[in-house]
């Protein structure tokens, strides 16, 4: 037994050791990159007018999605490929194989470059613009666009203000707006649609000028299973409280804990007739709401405890009347009464 242990503990030393060897590598080939597109300078400037900062900002600069670079091309367009694994129907239901051949496309929201990398390589855009408030996240875009060969006339990268739901854009200047998994956090979502409705440009001839957007569904497993739930009465650790504290709280304190991290200060979810009339009230004529993609945990949620739910009497009735119209398409994804995907990531498609 002790050679046992032994053999583990210089294991995982040895493991330790490789691991650090192989960042050190990564990130003295990232330097050398980095150094030649300075040198040859392919850099895509970044425009900030941003001198305050806030809350929400200053918890997305030190939270950024994957802000770990990638040293190549191949590697940086394979994660990208990665994180449609992860996320089921998302690619159908954003469109994202649809070409945008002499358009210019925004990703409000660009994070670290992920849909800016697939629409510069997949989708033949004229022109790419990244918007986001976090500087890193902004830098790690610059540094995939430049790896990937992106040219400075073809792309823009802008840091805004989130206090300030202004977009540094000519009015009808953009034929397609990207925002995945970004409004719910902002605090002026409703300003910041009117500010999409005012940069789209107008439907001409047979042109498909139009928003897709991702924010938190309500109507999910996510809200009704996992949220009023799991974390209230089976295991509160992802929100690092106890069980007798998740108890105590109201469910959208819960949400926003249980999302993107116990810190985070803003992550709300809506309905789809809520944020239907959002838009609506935002001025566009027409807006569609796609589904709610599952992440890689709520089928398995879906799975094990909808039962276990369903016979507790400390579930409300709200949730248990949401939970017994749940079934199952033929990839054993959940699906409400509908027959519409009933997942935390809801899209909507939305027109002038």
């Amino acid at each position: 037994m002790t050679r046992n242990i032994l053999r583990k503990i210089i294991g995982g030393g040895v493991n330790r050791a490789k691991r650090k060897i192989v960042k050190l590598q990564r990130t003295h080939i990232i330097q050398a990159k980095l150094k030649r597109f300075y040198k040859e300078d392919v850099l895509i400037p970044i425009e900030s007018d941003v001198n305050t900062s806030d809350e929400v900002s200053e918890y997305w600069t030190g939270h950024t999605v994957h802000d770990d670079w990638f040293v190549s091309a191949e590697e940086s367009l394979k994660y990208r490929e990665w994180i449609f694994s992860v996320y089921p129907y998302y690619r159908v239901f954003a469109d994202m194989d649809r070409k945008h051949t002499g358009e210019t496309i925004l990703d409000y929201g660009c994070g670290p470059g992920n849909d800016l990398t697939w629409y510069s390589q997949k989708t033949n855009p004229e022109k790419i613009i990244g918007i986001d408030v976090s500087r890193p996240a902004l830098e790690n875009s610059q540094f995939r666009m430049a790896l990937h060969g992106v040219k400075k006339d073809r792309c823009r990268l802008i840091q805004i203000d989130e206090a300030t739901p202004i977009i540094p854009l000519e009015d009808e200047s953009v034929d397609f707006i990207s925002c995945q998994g970004v409004l719910m956090h902002t605090s002026f979502p409703e300003k910041i649609l009117e500010e999409f409705y005012r940069i789209l440009k107008s439907k001409e001839g047979n042109g498909d000028n139009n928003v897709c957007i991702m924010v938190y569904n309500r109507e999910s497993i996510w809200f009704h299973l996992y949220v009023a739930y799991y974390l209230r009465y089976v295991d509160s650790s992802p929100i690092e409280c106890s069980l007798d504290e998740a108890g105590k709280m109201n469910l959208d304190e819960i949400f926003r804990m249980s999302t993107d991290g116990p810190g985070c200060p803003l992550a709300r979810c809506w309905s789809p007739d809520n944020f239907l009339k959002m838009c609506k009230d935002a001025g566009f004529c027409k807006v569609v709401y796609q589904g709610g993609y599952p992440n890689s945990l709520e089928p398995k949620l879906a799975k094990k405890y909808i039962t276990e739910a369903l016979a507790d009497e400390r579930v409300e009735e709200e949730h248990k009347t949401f939970l017994r119209g749940i079934q199952f398409d033929e990839n054993d994804y959940p699906i409400n009464t509908e027959r519409i995907s009933c997942c935390i990531g809801g899209v909507y498609r939305l027109w002038k």
